[in-house]
Order: C-alpha cells, then structure tokens, then sequence
C-alpha cells in the first residue's frame, strides 16, 4: 500500500445551483464533484497524472493545494455544470490536500489472515460507498460465518500472482481509475 496525495478545491456554486446534488464522477473531465452544504462543492481530480504524488512517508506531508488544481477544478467545474463558469458567486471556499491510501490496482484489499485478523484496507478513495457490503463480508468473517457473497477477487494474493483487477470495459482515458 503506498499513499498518494490528492488535492481537493471546494468552490462556491452560482445561486442558481444550491442545494444537494448526487455526487457526479465524470469521465470526460477527469473530475469528481460533491456537494458541500447548501452551496459548495467539492472538486477532485480523476486524473492519473494527477495522483502521482506517492508519499512513502506520509507524515508531514504538504495539505496545501497548488494553484493549477484550483485552475483545474474552476476549469472542470465550469465544463460540467452550467453557470459555474458566469461566477455570480465563483469564490474558492476552501482548500486541502488529503492521502488515499492505494494498491498497484487501485481497489482494496480484503483479506483473513488466521482465523482472527481480518483486513479491509487500501480503498483509494472510493472505501464509503462501498462500506455496507464490506462491513457485511468483514463481520461475517470476525464472526467465523461463511462470507455471504464472494470477494475472493480482493485477496492480497492477487499481486503477487500477478492478478489485478481491470475492468472488462475501461474508460481509457480514466486508465487505471475505472
């Protein structure tokens, strides 16, 4: 597991957009949005060139965001959602940097080892919305049951047998993302 540094630009959206929103991942931009509040919303990068910042020593590492991701999530932002662009509002609220914790593949481990570890680690960001079903896996592990489904396709092992998971129909331009 190696971290990588992602920057994270919470822009303050036109008074023509508040509220809630679904949280958007798009593939054509590279970005992922979420709300934030009534009128922010989160902008972080899906690109590869940008999680590139591998961290093998995670303490003390840079929470500051550099001006080209702001450039960036202003630009991305604009390109998706109408009137982001205009700026009625158009401030940056706040800026940070944060570390998804990541595999060679990008997807997390799941794995036992002995009969009393058991490990769910390695999410690259993606580890809440997939928090249900692996809290369901996991507790059924530390409790001794059968896995109620198969999740064998996240054991440690596969990198070592050189079997990591790739979707049967990638975004190319996402690469190792999706």
């Amino acid at each position: 597991m190696t971290p990588a540094r992602a920057q994270i630009v919470v822009l303050e959206r036109p008074a023509s957009f508040t509220g809630t929103f679904p949280v958007v991942s798009d593939l054509i931009n590279l970005a992922y949005f979420r709300a934030d509040g009534d009128s922010g919303m989160w902008v972080g990068s899906s690109d590869n060139a940008d999680l590139q910042e591998y961290l093998p020593k995670p303490d003390g590492f840079d929470e500051t965001t550099g001006a080209q991701a702001v450039s960036d999530a202003r630009r991305k932002a604009s390109l998706r959602f109408e009137g982001m662009e205009e700026g009625d509002k158009g401030g940056v609220q706040r800026t940070f940097s944060g570390l998804y914790e990541t595999t060679p593949d990008w997807q997390p481990i799941l794995d036992s080892f002995g009969s009393t570890l058991h490990v769910a680690v390695g999410f690259s960001g993606h580890g809440f919305k997939l928090a249900p079903v692996v809290g369901e896996a996991m507790a059924a592990r530390a409790l001794g049951q059968p896995d109620p489904f198969d999740i064998s396709i996240f054991t440690l092992p596969r990198f070592a047998e050189e079997r990591p998971i790739r979707s049967s129909y990638p975004y190319l331009r996402a690469k190792f993302l999706r």
